[in-house]
């Protein structure tokens, strides 16, 4: 069960001294540069195996400093060992020279470590003193915790990944995780922004100008949410996580509050109505409210139903389930993934809990309809016993809501959850 909470020094320490600790020291640091210097314009750090290559285990460029990081070139080697002074020397001998050929007087060397490292200020300024580089840093475990408390998203990152429970707020990469791999396949980020290019655009450019509070209108907030997930997922690729690391998902009021004044600027989404009510102007960050069903900075267009399929097809699904789920996706997300869901009833919508409406079930069974053709009016009639202007008032409120039964298209209304909704209530013998 996971712990709640963030790790704290303590928690740093005793996984420091895991087995796995060396492989994912950088990718630790790797994210902390990333959310807390925003003048990075270039950075790479070991991963994995790499870690035990022969070369640095960090190396950065950045026009501004940052928290720990200088401006200019730095250079860094990382330890988990616990002979810190031992490792810290041995590290700093071999290096005479920069990977770039910069002259080494003009690069920053630091010596990080997740250890207790009490010598570290007087080991920083005796190498200092030897003039072979224009600084010499040392970091250790307080350092790191200091750097944590600083970094909410890669706080949060690292809590997770430690079987914590962080209060308040998800980071962006676990949100799609889960989301990504409750289906079979697992959906791309390139499924929930197939045909929506313009809206990645438009966003990625008020994302580069100061914070501000944006609105993005959707067919429900989890649509809203996986479409900001995709884009920050599939930006990895452009900018090296930079969006990625800074992004999370806030759904307790008290986390915001903690965080809103952080003048380092993150990309917070509001995961419930209580955050959402919350978000104001005036911070640093880029506030990201979902709208359902009104008007917003941004409207989600339907999930081009080729370019779904497509991507399904290359994961290898059937042709025909995938042009099956395609077309279910430019309707609805939700019921597009409520089709391949590993756990479908788990996914139940509400109009679907029974007992279900006499109107919903013979709503499925008509498949599309318009209220502007006449002849559809009769039939709709027909099947639902009672005249059209009888039934209109519940038949329209069958259109909102976060995953509604009906999905209105122009003057049309479409049950976007047909064929999943007939199968689970035919097997209910509902139908």
């Amino acid at each position: 069960m996971a712990r709640l909470g963030f790790v704290d020094r303590d928690d740093l320490l005793q996984w420091g001294r895991a087995q796995g600790a060396p492989a994912d020291l950088p990718d630790l640091v790797r994210q902390l540069i990333l959310e807390t210097t925003p003048g990075v314009v270039s950075l790479g750090f070991a991963a994995g195996g790499g870690v035990y290559s022969s070369g640095w285990d960090g190396t950065v460029k950045a026009t501004t400093p940052g928290l720990n990081v200088p401006a200019g070139l730095s250079l860094w080697e990382l330890s988990t060992r616990g002979d810190v002074n031992v490792k810290a020397d041995e590290d700093y001998d071999k290096r005479m020279a920069t990977p770039d050929e910069t002259p080494t007087t003009e690069a920053t060397y630091i010596a990080a470590s997740t250890r207790s490292w009490q010598d570290r200020a007087a080991w920083a300024l005796g190498k200092r003193g030897e003039g072979r580089w224009a600084n010499v840093e040392a970091l250790g475990v307080d350092e790191f915790d200091t750097w944590l408390q600083a970094a909410p998203v890669t706080h949060a990152w690292l809590s997770e990944k430690l079987g914590f429970q962080p209060h308040g707020l998800i980071t962006t990469q676990a949100w799609w995780e889960r989301f990504a791999h409750e289906t079979q396949p697992a959906l791309l980020p390139a499924f929930v922004l197939a045909g929506r290019d313009k809206v990645v655009e438009a966003l990625g450019a008020e994302l580069a100008r100061p914070g501000q509070l944006i609105t993005i209108a959707g067919a429900s907030r989890e649509d809203v949410l996986a479409f900001v997930a995709a884009m920050a997922v599939a930006a990895v690729a452009d900018d090296g996580g930079a969006l990625l690391a800074r992004a999370a998902y806030v759904d307790r009021v008290e986390a915001y509050r903690r965080w809103q004044d952080l003048k380092r600027p993150l990309l917070l989404a509001a995961a419930t109505d209580e955050v959402a009510h919350e978000m104001s102007v005036g911070t640093a960050h880029h506030l990201i409210v979902p709208v359902v069903g009104g008007h917003a900075d941004f409207e989600l267009p339907p999930i081009d139903a080729q370019l779904a399929a497509k991507t399904l097809e290359d994961a290898g699904v059937a042709e025909e389930l995938a042009a099956e789920v395609g077309g279910l996706a430019r309707l609805s997300l939700l019921a597009a993934r409520r089709r391949i869901a590993v756990k479908p009833e788990l996914h139940r919508p509400r109009w679907a809990q029974p007992p279900v409406r006499r109107v919903a079930r013979r709503l499925v069974l008509l498949g599309r309809f318009s209220e502007n053709v006449d002849g559809d009016a009769v039939v709709v009639a027909e099947a639902l016993g009672t005249p059209y202007e009888e039934a209109a008032e519940e038949i329209s409120a069958l259109t909102v809501g976060e995953d509604p039964l009906l999905v209105r298209l122009d003057r049309r209304r479409l049950p976007a959850r047909c064929l999943a909704a007939a199968r689970f209530a035919d097997a209910q013998g509902r139908l």
